[in-house]
């Protein structure tokens, strides 16, 4: 199943489900106007919606206007971002002379999110002077995720995957890191969210409510421009983050 958001003139678009091909689309509506609604009553929304995508199967829809998505959730109420692999805080270290993170716990940090950008959507950078940097992120959107939550039951929280373009601004990130008590804002502004690729979920482990096999261990490419930059592969296990929240 393939969820994304058209741009209707509100805050929060319109949600759609989307054809396997990405040509195709029905609308969410009335059972959920838009994906935040969808999250919040996801055990009402989801039949309906895995039901349009069957249709969609079978040949139903109307033409997807590409120029009109945006990002599938172009606000949120939170947004996380994990570094879950040790190297890149290592490089960073190295690379602004800051003192190692004493952590054994994958690092995270609360970012912008009242805002997201689409997969198209120009990116409003100000200046190359502020060091702008870029990579391939896989993200996740969960219901509320309880206090306590065990890692085991935290999974099942887990409703979409999407990909995500991120952007760092290089020279402000080690200035504001010493000074912002809570995340980061300036150093790190909104990401692209890539709307095809959200809504990609099945069964989990032992047949639980999760993401699929191929959700939980996706590949990416990474590009700028047309050269080839890397390959993102599956997290070694000892660096996955171990929590979720919406």
């Amino acid at each position: 199943m393939r969820l994304a958001t058209l741009d209707n003139g509100a805050p929060d678009g319109a949600l759609v489900v989307v054809s396997r091909d990405a040509t195709r689309c029905l609308p969410g509506a009335p059972v959920a106007d838009t994906l935040q609604q969808a999250i919040e009553r996801w055990t009402v929304a989801e039949p309906h919606l895995r039901a349009l995508a069957d249709r969609l199967d079978h040949g139903e829809g109307t033409v997807l206007d590409q120029a009109r998505l945006l990002a599938p959730l172009p606000r949120a109420w939170q947004w996380l971002d994990g570094s879950a692999f040790p190297q890149h805080g290592e490089r960073m270290q190295k690379a602004f002379n800051l003192p190692p993170i004493e952590t054994d716990r994958p690092l995270m940090y609360q970012g912008l999110s009242d805002r997201f950008l689409s997969g198209t959507q120009d990116v409003p950078l100000t200046s190359e002077d502020d060091g702008i940097d870029f990579e391939g992120e896989f993200g996740i959107i969960t219901d509320a995720v309880p206090m306590g939550t065990t890692p085991q039951d935290a999974f099942g929280r887990i409703k979409l995957v999407l990909l995500i373009n991120d952007w760092s601004l290089r020279a402000i990130a080690p200035v504001e890191m010493k000074r912002a008590l809570v995340g980061c804002k300036q150093s790190l502004p909104a990401r692209s969210h890539l709307c095809r690729n959200a809504g990609r979920t099945g069964r989990g482990r032992g047949g639980r409510p999760g993401p699929s096999a191929a959700a939980r261990h996706p590949r990416r490419r990474v590009v700028w421009s047309s050269p080839w930059w890397g390959n993102g592969v599956r997290l070694p296990r000892s660096c996955r983050p171990r929590r979720a929240r919406s």
